[in-house]
Order: structure tokens, then C-alpha cells, then sequence
């Protein structure tokens, strides 16, 4: 609603967005359990990192005008975006605010687009971890209020800041966390590496059983 009573909505972009997240999301829940987390996070990172960078670095997106983009383009990244979003967890923002920035669309469209299609996300993704997984409602209902006034006083600072200012700000949050995340696998990585080490250390040196009882 902060978005939309603004204009700030392309509604043709995330009407066909949203087409495309729903026959996927679901499948990305599913594959969840068969990935291994480490690699999802250093995709997530990876993309994360790159399309901050470009954003910081790269062309300038015409901002203002909305780039319009073909349906089957739409659909495909709306299918990625479900798919990616319900396979790592977060939320449909965190995958196509990269992908539309690194397409060169405006960072006002890009977000907004974001707002309007994290919904159908968030509601097949459910129903795919409830499905095929364990969903914790209450800790799901009280993190989305938080997340509710974040958005709305979001908006509002989105809305009055320059162009430019927001198309930075939005790269360098993209950056930070996309880093972040990536420091966090790294070091998951390496601290469970050093600990299934000692364990089998641990294994091999303790004695197989009690030896055979010697006759006096």
C-alpha cells in the first residue's frame, strides 16, 4: 500500500512477475531440503555482491522512465525469483531488486515491484514449507509486523530521497549484505570443517572395544 497509493508500482511488471513466482516457489521449498545451505547462501551472496557493485559502478538505469520489458522476460525472472526466494528463504526483494537493477530498471520501479510481488512469494513459499517442511507462525506473524512498519517509514524516505541518493543507498545495502552473507558462509564453512575434523580425530584415536582377556 506504501508503494502503490504512490504510483510507485509498475503494474504490468508485477503482474506478470507474479505470474511467474507462483508455479515455482512452491519447487523451490521442495529443493530446499535437498541443497546444501552453504551453496545457496554463496549464490545468494554472489548475486548480491555483483549487482551492487554494478549498480555502484555500472551504467545508470533512465530513471523515471519505465524500461518496459517483454512478458516472457517477465515470467522467466518471475519463475527465478519464486523458485531462488522460496529455495534460500528470503523474501522476493531480495532477488529482484538485483536482478531489475542489474537490468538497468529504475531503483523506485525495482523496489516497488519488489513490494507488490513479495506477497505471492511469501504465500506459496509457505505453503510449500508447510507441505514439505516446519513453518513457525508465531516467530513468521512477528517478524512480518516489524517488517510492516520498516516499509511503510521505508517508503516514505524512498519517495523523498533523489534518484541517484536511492539508486546508491540500495547498491551499498545490496553490498553490505550480499558481504556479509558471504563472510557468514565462509565462516560456517570453515569453523564446521574444523569441528568434523576433531571429531574424527576424536574417532579414530578411541579404542575399538575391550581387548581379549588374557589367560593367567
Amino acid at each position: 500500500m506504501s508503494y502503490s497509493g504512490r504510483g510507485s508500482i509498475d503494474r504490468r511488471l508485477a503482474a506478470w512477475v507474479g505470474a511467474g513466482v507462483i508455479p515455482t516457489a512452491v519447487a523451490g521449498a521442495r529443493a530446499n531440503a535437498a541443497l546444501p545451505e552453504g551453496l545457496l547462501m554463496a549464490l545468494l551472496a554472489a548475486l548480491m555482491v555483483a549487482s551492487g557493485v554494478d549498480a555502484l559502478l555500472g551504467g545508470k538505469a533512465v530513471e523515471g522512465g519505465g524500461r518496459r520489458f517483454g512478458v516472457p522476460a517477465l515470467l522467466a525472472g518471475g519463475a527465478s525469483v519464486g523458485f531462488g526466494s522460496a529455495l534460500t528463504g528470503t523474501g522476493g526483494a531480495v532477488l529482484l531488486v538485483p536482478v531489475l537493477l542489474l537490468l538497468r530498471a529504475p531503483v523506485l520501479a525495482a523496489v516497488g515491484a519488489a513490494q507488490a510481488v513479495a506477497l505471492p512469494v511469501v504465500a506459496f513459499s509457505t505453503v510449500g514449507y508447510v507441505l514439505y517442511g516446519s513453518v513457525d507462525f508465531v516467530l513468521g506473524t512477528a517478524v512480518g509486523l516489524v517488517a510492516a512498519v520498516g516499509v511503510a517509514v521505508g517508503a516514505r524516505i524512498a519517495h523523498a530521497a533523489p534518484a541517484a541518493a536511492l539508486r546508491r543507498v540500495v547498491a551499498a545495502a545490496l553490498l553490505c549484505a550480499g558481504l556479509l552473507i558471504a563472510a557468514q558462509t565462509a565462516w560456517g564453512a570453515t569453523v564446521g570443517g574444523a569441528a568434523g575434523a576433531g571429531t574424527d580425530d576424536l574417532a579414530s584415536a578411541a579404542p575399538a572395544g575391550p581387548g581379549p582377556v588374557r589367560q593367567v
